[in-house]
């Protein structure tokens, strides 16, 4: 090999050691500067720790003892048993084995000492092996906190939805009352608008009433119903027909002049029900046709119901 070719190896060689060189030197600063614990074993026993690690392990460093290690060492996350050392990650790797994450849970003289730790480990070229302790006690503090306080949030959920519902029945009960004005006589004002839910909950409420109370005479006040569609006329006429059905004759009082022509526009007949000016009117109706409903039993005339 002339001179010119070794010179040429040469410099090969330092070029190569400089990037080892550098190489190491940005490994030791990773190393030393890692927010996670770096535990490398080597092949004569010695362990190297970075400042992490060893900030990680200070509470632990008097565990040297097998009865210390069972109150003070490591043990598996959940079930809580005690991790012996040849079980342990960085042990593993040093005879071959690769962990790819191992939760280990690391206990102090008191609880606040635990620290939850997620550990990877594998095996070196040189026979040596590296452990990277990543510390999740936080995190899994902050999932449980986020856990329970989404827990709290569906708790609070479901009881707004109780409420509004209790809220919604009171609501409805108190805007369409079912009031017994006389014997047999109920009379129910209705306000606001009617939809398919209240519609439904009224005709519920106002037949379990007239089976309750054996009225003869339902009045049904719409003077605060502005406003009536087809689904709630359809739903007035199929209760006026429950009602003969059960014995009871249902009076519509009150209807206003536009929910009048919205009636005859969309060909509503309300043969099943008896229309009155107002709620006065229905009431003198009911009274009138209960007394001519009696005067035969009790050997009168009977009084035309106007």
């Amino acid at each position: 090999m002339s001179e010119a070719e070794l010179a040429a190896v040469e410099a090969e060689i330092a070029t190569v050691e400089a990037a080892i060189a550098e190489t190491d030197a940005l490994l030791d600063v990773v190393f030393e500067h890692s927010p996670h614990g770096i535990f490398i074993a080597r092949t004569d026993g010695t362990v190297r720790v970075n400042p992490a690690g060893t900030r990680a392990f200070e509470a632990h460093q008097d565990a040297k003892t097998e009865a210390k290690a069972q109150r003070f060492g490591f043990f598996a996350d959940g079930g809580g048993a005690f991790v012996a050392h040849e079980q342990l990650p960085l042990s593993r790797a040093l005879v071959g084995e690769t962990i790819e994450s191992m939760p280990v849970r690391m206990r102090g003289r008191s609880s606040a000492d635990e620290v939850l730790f997620d550990v990877t480990a594998r095996p070196l070229a040189d026979g040596s092996a590296v452990a990277i302790f990543r510390d999740m006690t936080r995190e899994r503090e902050a999932r449980q906190k986020l856990a329970a306080r989404s827990e709290q949030i569906r708790a609070r959920e479901a009881e707004n939805r109780a409420l509004l519902e209790r809220l919604r029945m009171t609501l409805d009960a108190l805007s369409t009352p079912v009031l017994e004005v006389g014997p047999g006589i109920l009379a129910v004002p209705v306000i606001g608008i009617v939809d398919t839910q209240r519609g439904a909950a009224m005709s519920e409420k106002i037949l379990g009433e007239v089976v309750r109370t054996q009225a003869t005479h339902v009045v049904i006040d719409l003077t605060g119903v502005a406003v009536i569609d087809t689904s709630t006329a359809d739903r007035l006429l199929k209760l006026g027909s429950s009602l003969r059905l059960l014995g009871s004759e249902c009076i519509v009082s009150g209807i206003q002049p536009a929910v009048a022509q919205t009636l005859v526009a969309i060909g509503v007949d309300i043969g099943v029900m008896v229309p009155r000016r107002d709620l006065q009117h229905a009431l003198d109706y009911c009274i009138k046709s209960k007394r001519a409903a009696a005067a035969p039993a009790n050997g009168g005339a009977a009084a035309p119901a106007g």
